[in-house]
């Protein structure tokens, strides 16, 4: 539907606005849909809104002066809209406010900060180690190979 036919089926009323609106409905809801979806994350509260939204082009439809074309009218109001719905919104709450949730997030982040991520510093120690460590061991195997046999047979059986 065109801005020009909307404009008149608003001057005509009863059922030439109700087939103007219907036929807005049709046309526009895919579009209208997307963007409220995209900023309420609510496919619910979407769908009322673009009611809401139907409802109140229908109420201002005789404010229409045609200066811009429907979609983007369509759309201001819409947009009005939600911004409107959002302030309403509460306000999200803290995590610390929610006991349960404090105290798991406490035992969560003890229990992560048990594991400890090797930096590339830690890796070059644990090197610089297990290569004292292989030196050591030689020397201790040229020096007494009966004591390094054994100490190979208790690593190897656990």
């Amino acid at each position: 539907m065109d801005k020009n036919a909307f404009m008149r089926a608003c001057r005509e009323g009863g059922d030439a606005i109700e087939q103007a609106l219907r036929a807005l409905d049709r046309a526009f809801y895919a579009p209208l849909f997307s963007d409220c979806l995209r900023v309420l994350h609510d496919p619910e509260a979407a769908r009322d809104l673009i009611q809401e939204t139907f409802i109140k082009v229908w109420r201002r439809c005789a404010s229409f002066r045609g200066q811009s074309e429907l979609l983007p009218w369509i759309r201001s109001i819409l947009r009005n809209g939600a911004v409107d719905r959002l302030r309403r919104s509460p306000r999200e709450v803290p995590l610390e406010a929610d006991d349960a949730v404090s105290e798991e997030a406490e035992r969560r982040i003890a229990e992560l900060s048990a594991v400890h991520v090797a930096t590339p510093d830690d890796e070059a120690r644990q090197r610089q180690l297990a290569e004292c460590f292989a030196r050591c061991w030689r020397r201790f195997e040229s020096a007494a190979p009966e004591h390094a046999a054994v100490m190979t047979w208790i690593v190897e059986d656990g």
